[in-house]
């Protein structure tokens, strides 16, 4: 009886728990449905102006709640809405082309031979060139004054941006710094474009959905041929994919074939309402060692936009089995290979080639498979790729070239001479049209060609010839999908897991979105094993040496025996605190030495020093190590109690303060971003 009693019980728990979830879930419908009445009647440029501040919502939601208030809507609006907005806008605002043209170029003047060369090209392909560039670069009487006053300001534009005190990461991390000044250049650009739309049509109402911008570089050659093709692509979405997140097509000269969101930045083009999403978050900016693998800026700026609206991205934000971060990691050579076989076997992905063998672990493998297939669907979905080639050699050859900043160009009036090519995944198998000729010995040096498109991912892995495995055409992804390239063990098994079903579009602040992003762990810490290169391993030892299961095991390889292999190859769960790498340690005393000047710094970084070359000091470290997290937090505290690791507790203690990569606000957070700042610099955290 008693028993009976129980089950009676838990059974009206499940019943009562649905019929909330039900209730939840349902309760919002009719809001729903007047808010898409409503935003239906709105004029299409109070819908973009919504939808731009939408794209910018999480680093000004105030622009968010004022567009709202200009738009005099009387449902209520909140981030769980924003399903709601897309399908209105997928409707209201389909593309039908773009009045104008436009050419946004960025960056230092590194290469004014380039730009002078192109500027005539640019000038006849567009109806609006705008140049952005730092403040003090262009003197009085540079030509480009006099190429500015003799356009007028309604076809050539010269913005100057006064540079602002180095960002608090830059100052630390080197790299930050370019990152930081591309990213408030083209800011600045977007906002410059915005301004101008007005003096191209005059008397007509052009918004950011009427535009069209190729964004692009002074150091970035563009045949006169790609130009035309840029601004003359189809970019319509399918409805069911508008604004989540793109409302329309993104063009680029090329993108990964394997590390998902490995974009090309240099140059790339879409209607300016869709460039405001391509701003990098400023926690992006920020660095998690090794969990975003080789191109973590590019992934960064391009995995963003996408990852509200496609839950199993959350899993791979936080490095799941460790794969965001190795999948570009090659393997160890074969002695027995020689020559070009020695050198793609080099290469090669190890994840890829240990995947094709079956040498996953199963739910390693499906989580590989799952992510590839909704990499490539996005792909087909959202982006025009290269010059319009599917397959043969034109379809994995290079469509942009990289110079160096000691380059030399000169225009020779039939032809371009151009010397000091840099040999980058985007100039590889770069061919010249006839009319624009290119001569210049170094581009026989950039061999490795793109991805051939009917070859299949497992044979493209292993002819590469450079971590990355550019693909110049969106072909590749569409016949992996469709199971039109040989079985190779890996293709087929994507296209397998594309057709078991495509999880449609779903934002996270949604009822289905939310349970779908705390399934991939949306509030999960980072994974990382550089512990394990840094304490565990012998120090002549890789990655790929370690976790290669294929190789025979030695017994000497772990410093720290007890410590199972399977914490550092794709290991399931977190088992090192995140901070227990070297390069996390030492990013905080550079911020101890050079951003907050403490008085002991110097002293600090001695001390770990000694510590991490210590055998027993760096045995305790390990002994942190477990699958729990509060445990880790219990031998945390208890090794700061003891005697002589004072210094590691404090350089720890402001490592875990570090704010995580960004993960999209709650609808709370989000509501209340009105009066409290989404982030803070790192410096600031520290501090406090």
């Amino acid at each position: 009886a008693v028993l009976k009693m129980r089950q009676s019980c838990l059974w009206l728990a499940v019943v009562l728990l649905l019929t909330e979830v039900c209730s939840f879930a349902l309760s919002g419908l009719p809001l729903r449905g007047r808010l898409a009445d409503e935003l239906a009647r709105l004029p299409a440029r109070a819908l973009v102006r919504i939808l731009e501040a939408a794209a910018r919502s999480e680093q000004d939601p105030h622009l968010f709640r004022r567009r709202l208030q200009d738009a005099r809507l009387n449902a209520t609006v909140g981030l769980e809405d924003f399903e709601t907005i897309a399908d209105v806008a997928s409707r209201k605002l389909a593309w039908r082309g773009f009045a104008v043209r436009i050419i946004l170029i960025t960056g230092q003047l590194r290469v004014e031979s380039l730009l002078q060369a192109q500027m005539h090209s640019f000038l006849q392909a567009a109806d609006l060139v705008v140049l952005v560039t730092w403040s003090g670069a262009v003197t009085p009487d540079h030509w480009l004054r006099e190429a500015v006053a003799e356009a007028g300001p309604a076809r050539l534009q010269l913005r100057e941006v006064v540079a602002s005190e180095a960002n608090t990461m830059s100052v630390v991390v080197p790299s930050l710094t370019t990152a930081k000044a591309q990213d408030t250049l083209f800011r600045f650009g977007l906002g410059a474009v915005e301004q101008s739309l007005a003096l191209l049509r005059p008397g007509a109402t052009l918004s950011s959905v009427d535009a069209v911008v190729l964004k692009t570089r002074p150091d970035v050659y563009l045949p006169q041929w790609l130009v035309r093709h840029a601004f003359e692509l189809d970019y319509a979405v399918k409805p069911q994919y508008a604004a989540r997140p793109f409302l329309y097509r993104v063009w680029v000269p090329f993108l990964d074939a394997v590390q998902p969101f490995y974009i090309a930045d240099e140059a790339f083009s879409a209607s300016l309402l869709d460039m405001w999403h391509l701003c990098w978050v400023p926690a992006t900016l920020r660095p998690v060692p090794k969990t975003m693998g080789r191109g973590r800026f590019h992934v960064n700026r391009w995995l963003m936009p996408f990852l509200p609206w496609y839950p199993l991205l959350f899993a791979y934000r936080r490095n799941a089995y460790d794969i965001t971060d190795k999948l570009m990691e090659p393997g160890a050579a074969d002695p027995k290979h020689t020559g070009s076989q020695r050198a793609a076997a080099m290469q090669s992905s190890l994840v890829l080639d240990l995947a094709a063998s079956q040498q996953l672990r199963p739910e390693v493998d499906a989580y590989l498979m799952q992510l590839l297939a909704l990499w490539y669907r996005l792909i087909v979905t959202f982006f025009r790729v290269g010059g319009g080639a599917t397959t043969g050699a034109a379809g994995s050859q290079g469509v942009i070239l990289l110079v160096q900043g000691d380059a030399t160009i000169t225009n020779r009036g039939s032809y371009l001479e151009l010397r000091g090519v840099r040999c980058s995944p985007g100039a590889f198998g770069f061919k010249p049209s006839a009319s624009e000729q290119i001569m210049d010995h170094s581009l026989a040096d950039c061999v490795p060609r793109g991805v051939d498109a009917a070859a299949g991912l497992a044979r493209a892995n292993k002819e590469s010839l450079h971590f990355a495995r550019p693909a110049f055409s969106a072909a590749f992804a569409e016949l992996i999908l469709q199971g039109q390239v040989p079985v190779d063990g890996v293709s087929e098994r994507i296209a397998a897991a594309a057709n078991a079903g495509f999880s449609p579009p779903m934002h996270f602040a949604s009822v289905h979105g939310h349970v779908g992003a705390l399934h991939y762990g949306r509030f999960e810490e980072e994974l990382q094993t550089q512990w394990c290169a840094d304490f565990a391993w012998a120090s002549s030892l890789r990655w790929s040496e370690v976790c290669d299961n294929r190789r025979q095991q030695d017994d000497t390889a772990m410093h720290a025996p007890t410590l199972p292999v399977e914490y550092c190859c794709f290991p399931a769960a977190l088992h090192c605190p995140a901070w227990l790498a070297w390069g996390t340690l030492n990013f905080v005393l550079q911020l101890f030495h050079s951003v907050i000047a403490m008085p002991n710094a110097a002293e600090l970084n001695e001390e770990v020093e000694g510590c991490c070359h210590d055998t027993h000091c760096v045995s305790v470290l390990l002994g942190l190590c477990h699958a729990r997290k509060d445990l880790r937090q219990q031998a945390f505290d208890d090794m700061c109690r003891r005697e002589g690791l004072r210094a590691i507790c404090t350089v720890a203690s402001a490592a875990k303060k570090l704010p995580a990569l960004w993960v999209p606000s709650t609808r709370q957070e989000w509501n209340r971003a009105v009066q409290v700042p989404l982030w803070r610099p790192a410096a600031d955290a520290l501090q406090v």
